[in-house]
């Protein structure tokens, strides 16, 4: 692979991450199928995007997106991604309600029966209804008969404060209520101060998310490059199949193996050459030292000598009898006398036996 392709895919990869975490803060899994509902309200009670979506205290989804409806701005639209593995019927109550004292808030999908044919399917709109905090922690039939009893309850311990504080005039009682007070007036600093840091830490939250629609909306001004460099990539990947690389792997692997038996051939032959050098050297030390008849030829002067004038007279012979055969072989033909052989004046024999130190008889 090319370096050009490796940072193509490098750069789509970190692309993909980023666009995945994006939606993964904004609560939306692109891994994992899901529905997508709508519903409409006139009050959202601080509902936040990511607040998760219950079935039973069961989590099955969270708010995707929240805002405005565009022809009537007294309406808010809450986005729901809920997983494809729950089925709802269409007449579903999405219920906003309140998850403790400090302002949590869920989102409860409520309703009576488990639907066959007539279940909401994704871009539907359900039912929305929102419950205080009081509704959200009591059932509504015990909510009215609580309220009662707390109320009875609240009248009777305010009763017996008066008759207390009227009984004891700047006594300890008066000392409780004051150190209350001054309770009271540290809780309602300490709210204050809280609400300084949320609003500051709400700044940075916006700050980052107005970064990431930044980023996400580069992304989608570059749609068209990434286009490219996927079907690049999808080109190089289709030129790689047609390249049959398993086949070349397989020559490859073929050519080693015939490499390897070739190195071993060598191997051997080069074996087979030591011992012969070895064998050589053995014979040429023979021959030094004089063992052996080459031996004895190369090292003895008086046998190369004699070897050498044996040589030079056979030469002698063998060139005069081609010359004067008549002088080696006397043939008479019906019995007469063969005349006397007369040797030539340039005999060719003649500077052979100067050579050797022999003077030919005349």
């Amino acid at each position: 692979m090319s370096r050009e392709a490796r940072i193509g895919l490098l750069a789509l990869i970190s692309i993909g991450s980023l666009v995945w975490g994006y939606k993964f803060l904004k609560g939306k899994n692109l891994f994992k199928s899901s529905y997508t509902f709508y519903v409409e309200y006139k009050q959202i009670d601080g509902l936040n995007v990511s607040t998760p979506v219950f079935i039973n205290g069961m989590e099955v989804g969270t708010v995707q997106d929240i805002y405005l409806k565009p022809d009537n701005q007294q309406i808010i639209i809450v986005v729901l991604d809920v997983t494809s593995k729950v089925k709802i019927p269409k007449n579903t109550i999405a219920e906003i309600t309140s998850t403790g004292f400090m302002g949590g808030k869920a989102l409860n999908l409520v309703f009576g029966y488990t639907c066959t044919d007539d279940c909401a399917v994704s871009g539907d709109y359900l039912i929305g209804r929102t419950k205080g905090m009081l509704q959200s922690m009591f059932p509504e039939d015990q909510l009215t008969t609580y309220s009662g009893f707390a109320k009875g309850e609240a009248k009777k311990f305010l009763d017996s404060l008066d008759q207390k504080i009227e009984a004891d005039q700047g006594g300890a009682m008066v000392h409780t209520l004051h150190d209350a007070r001054v309770t009271a007036l540290q809780a309602k600093l300490m709210t204050t101060s809280l609400n300084s840091l949320t609003q500051a830490t709400t700044k940075s939250i916006e700050g980052t998310i107005k970064n990431l629609e930044s980023i996400t909306q580069n992304i989608k001004s570059s749609n068209d490059k990434i286009a490219a460099l996927i079907k690049n990539t999808e080109a190089i990947t289709a030129d790689l199949n047609k390249a049959q690389l398993s086949k070349t792997v397989k020559n490859v692997d073929t050519t080693l193996e015939l490499t390897q038996d070739a190195i071993v051939t060598l191997k051997q032959t080069l074996k087979s050459s030591t011992q012969t050098i070895k064998e050589l050297e053995g014979i040429l030390h023979k021959v030094k030292s004089g063992e052996g008849t080459l031996g004895k030829l190369a090292n003895d002067e008086a046998l190369y000598n004699n070897l050498n004038r044996t040589i030079k007279n056979l030469d002698i012979f063998l060139t005069d009898f081609r010359l004067n055969p008549k002088r080696y072989v006397n043939v008479s033909v019906f019995g007469k006398k063969q005349k006397q052989y007369e040797l030539p004046s340039h005999d060719p024999a003649l500077p052979i036996l100067d050579s050797v130190g022999i003077k030919e008889k005349q």
